[in-house]
């Protein structure tokens, strides 16, 4: 669209959810519209604040304005990374988009593969903010802005700084109050995203993040609100009572999808193609089911993500920050070993020296340790520079933060590093069928005011008991037995959901890798993988790799399945785009 008197031109991919409120302050300061959507709002509210305009948006959004006198393109990401872009510039040519597969449509010459990204979905499940799978295309960060002069020079600059929010000292305040102005803060991200000319419903796993968000729809709500949950068969492996007692309480008109392992086999490979990577969670391709379902009813969907990051949710690890203060005082000796602590400590890290908050950080939050499959993982995956490109991202964000407490540091970097890959994850499944997820626990007034909050806040005792006896015990066992995580989410919904909702234990989104998929996924790694791609490529050991499918042949624990759900992975992503007859990698 061009607008601002044929002064800009802007493509626009996303919302803006405040922009009534915008368009209202943009009349009375002299601007004409001619439309009634938010691009206009956009394209003025830049012409009048320039890059400012940024700090006045509620939204999720990937852009690009074009100043037709200057000569000047700009473009800009949401401040958490809810909508995708991806840029290309090599010498004279340059391209952006929402999707890796149009900026391969465009490049002269064929891609090259990104190693880091490829160690890194190994060891964290998804590259880090500044890779691609292709070295050729790497993503504009949430919260920068990209600025190309009409010479082609190009300067990045961020435009917003999730540290600035985090207080040297968090102000002490009641549980009830905190909870009162969370709730205020979901009830107003959850109406802004409401607004839509198309139907709206909700994912509803049963869980309190969505739970919460439908009891916020409700509320608002004049019609009854849609709802969509989707599980397996196998025991412990869908939440259908669960989403069955909240979508009774609210009266919503209640769709389960239940799903089999063809249904899963077989949309594995064309979710991967519709990402341009390979799938970091397993519950990808349900999502992908569970949206083309809802389709058709509804055009946008609410989702829960984005909870966890700010209250705490990843329990077992964020508690877990304690323990680190409790292997400080083994170290120095002033713990021993025989005590109880002493050997509760031993027993989860063993003989494990972690000099810093980080190193004991990446122990816990990294997925996979390489070397730990000596035999599997080649040294391409594992060369100095690149493990150390990798820790520097996280250490970036720990400096950032230098007056957060450990626990909020990991916080931190679940917000900038984690929740990407799973905003991208959602969006992905979502647009492929044509359908819009809005995330209201990622609107950036709640997230400040999340980090604004002390943590006993967000991870709360049971009570003065139960912290007594954590001294004892670390972090992996002291969740949710002796403390409540997101606990002031809790407190804000209180008396909106049933108790079983609201205290009941984290299950997240399960798929059955060790249960009734654990079969069919092996076949199929047997089938590509010994004479495959990341074999040829040398990435891993064709040895390595048949000592681990054979050991894991009848069964397999949740960590080995999932080791292998990765490696099928990443090997029918690299032979969709980096075939073996297309030459080395």
């Amino acid at each position: 669209m061009t607008a601002a008197q044929g002064r800009l031109t802007a493509v626009f991919n996303g919302e803006i959810y405040n922009y009534q409120q915008l368009r209202q302050q943009l009349t009375e300061a002299g601007y004409r519209f001619q439309t009634e959507g938010d691009t206009e709002v956009l394209i003025n509210a830049w012409d009048y604040w320039g890059s400012d305009a940024l700090q006045h948006f509620i939204g999720m959004f990937a852009f690009a304005i074009y100043c037709h006198r200057s000569g000047e393109l700009v473009l800009a990401r949401d401040r958490f990374g809810i909508k995708p872009l991806f840029v290309y510039q090599h010498n004279n040519y340059f391209g952006f988009a929402s999707e890796v597969k149009s900026l391969l449509a465009l490049m002269p010459n064929q891609p090259s593969l990104d190693d880091a990204a490829v160690s890194a979905y190994f060891s964290f499940r998804y590259p880090l903010i500044n890779n691609s799978f292709f070295n050729e295309i790497v993503p504009l960060p949430p919260g920068h802005l990209l600025y190309r002069s009409a010479d082609g020079q190009t300067r990045r600059q961020r435009y917003y700084n999730l540290s600035q929010h985090i207080p040297c000292q968090a102000e002490q305040i009641s549980m009830a109050k905190a909870g009162e102005q969370v709730r205020a803060l979901v009830q107003s991200a959850t109406e802004l995203r409401m607004i839509a000319d198309v139907p709206v419903g909700a994912y509803l796993s049963g869980g309190v993040d969505s739970s919460a968000i439908v009891a916020a729809m409700a509320r608002a709500s004049r019609s009854t609100v849609k709802t969509f949950t989707i599980g397996f068969s196998d025991d412990g492996y869908n939440e259908f009572s669960y989403a069955r007692q909240v979508a009774e309480r609210y009266q919503t008109e209640h769709y389960e999808i239940l799903l089999s392992n063809t249904d899963y086999l077989n949309n594995m490979q064309r979710l991967i193609k519709l990402k341009d990577a390979p799938l970091g969670v397993p519950n990808e391709v349900p999502l992908l089911l569970m949206s083309e379902q809802l389709k058709k009813h509804v055009t946008v969907v609410l989702s829960g993500e984005g909870a966890d990051e700010i209250f705490a949710g990843y329990g077992r690890l964020f508690r877990s920050s304690d323990d680190y203060t409790k292997l400080k005082k083994l170290y120095r000796g002033v713990l021993s070993p025989q005590s109880t602590l002493g050997k509760n400590l031993i027993q989860r890290y063993a003989k494990r020296h972690f000099d810093t908050e980080l190193d004991h950080f990446l122990y816990l939050y990294r997925y996979q340790d390489l070397t730990e499959h000596p035999s599997l993982f080649t040294d391409r995956l594992q060369r100095h520079d690149m493990l150390l490109q990798q820790r520097q991202q996280f250490e970036r964000l720990f400096d950032e933060c230098p007056q957060a407490d450990y626990a909020s540091k990991m916080m931190y970097c679940f917000e900038h590093l984690h929740l990407p890959g799973l905003l991208q994850r959602v969006d992905a499944t979502t647009m492929a069928s044509g359908v819009e997820a809005r995330v209201p626990f990622v609107d950036h007034r709640l997230v400040e005011y999340a980090f604004s909050l002390p943590m006993n806040i967000k991870m709360a005792w049971q009570s003065a008991q139960a912290q007594l006896a954590a001294t004892e015990l670390t972090g992996d066992v002291v969740s949710e037995q002796f403390d409540m995580p997101k606990a002031v989410l809790k407190q804000a919904f209180e008396h909106d959901l049933p108790h079983s909702i609201l205290y009941r234990k984290k299950v997240g989104f399960p798929v059955p890798l060790a249960g009734q998929l654990h079969k069919p996924m092996h076949k199929l790694a047997l089938e590509i993988l010994p004479d495959g791609v990341m074999v040829s490529a040398d990435i891993i050991s064709r040895a390595g790799l048949l000592t681990l499918l054979q050991n894991n042949h009848t069964s397999a624990s949740t960590k080995q399945a999932m080791l292998i759900w990765m490696l099928v992975n990443m090997e029918l992503f690299l032979q969709h785009y980096f075939p073996a007859n297309r030459g080395p990698l």
